[in-house]
């Protein structure tokens, strides 16, 4: 396993209010604000260069044991800095105060778009066991014919680094990221169900999250995994 220490960091200059910072593909990547001076530009590097490293050892550590399941709201929001308040952790230019932390939260939130294939998963439950398009598509089938009967395209796996699924509302076709080959089964299941009922409705209404419930009705908690996995994944400095 990679230590966080070794993870490589990529510094983004973007004119914008705040800073902020996600890990991608194994990497830190932070966006800081060009509008700021250098002094404060530089301390928002380390600020967000430590929270990150200090986030991604602590869901590395979750591979053993395995994570508990669980509500995890703020896990889908960027770590920033800036002026302002929100749901992550902030700090405001100049105020040299890095430990203000969203009331609640306990620690700042973070943006995670994983990396990595199955072989990783076992400490996340069982496998899939899921390894091929044809073996995706049955699945999917059967989980659309079980709770849905929509009319769906093919299903397939691809190399998507930013998006764990997706769906096609002209072809209706649906491709499931390759990070999830073999994957935890849970996890997949959900992506896929998910997936099946943008077929329907090609957006997050209210409406949508019901069509998930049917199939999936603890689907916030395997969201929050998803997100906490993708995290464990760029630990891993898998892909």
């Amino acid at each position: 396993m990679v230590s966080p220490e070794q993870l490589p960091v990529r510094i983004v200059y973007k004119d914008k209010k705040h800073s902020s910072g996600k890990v991608e593909g194994g990497t830190l990547v932070l966006y800081i604000s060009s509008r700021l001076p250098r002094a404060v530009q530089e301390e928002h590097i380390a600020v967000l260069t430590r929270r990150l490293r200090a986030q991604v050892a602590r869901v590395a550590a979750l591979a053993t044991p395995a994570p508990a399941a669980g509500m995890d709201p703020g896990a889908g929001e960027p770590v920033r800095v800036g002026p302002g308040a929100g749901e992550a952790a902030r700090v405001a230019p100049g105020t040299g105060d890095p430990a203000r932390v969203a009331p609640g939260t306990g620690e700042p939130a973070g943006v995670v778009s994983g990396a990595g294939r199955g072989p990783v998963a076992g400490a996340w439950g069982p496998p899939s066991g899921i390894r091929t398009d044809e073996e995706l598509a049955a699945w999917a089938r059967e989980l659309n014919e079980r709770y849905y009967g929509f009319p769906m395209g093919a299903v397939r796996f691809k190399a998507q680094r930013s998006l764990w699924g997706s769906c096609s509302g002209r072809t209706r076709n649906i491709y499931i990221s390759d990070r999830l080959r073999d994957g935890p089964r849970d996890l997949l299941e959900y992506v896929l169900i998910h997936e099946i009922c943008h077929l329907k409705e090609m957006n997050h209404s209210p409406r949508f999250w019901r069509l998930v419930a049917r199939a999936c009705p603890d689907y916030w908690e395997r969201r929050a995994r998803l997100r906490r996995y993708g995290l464990w994944l760029a630990a891993m400095g898998a892909g």
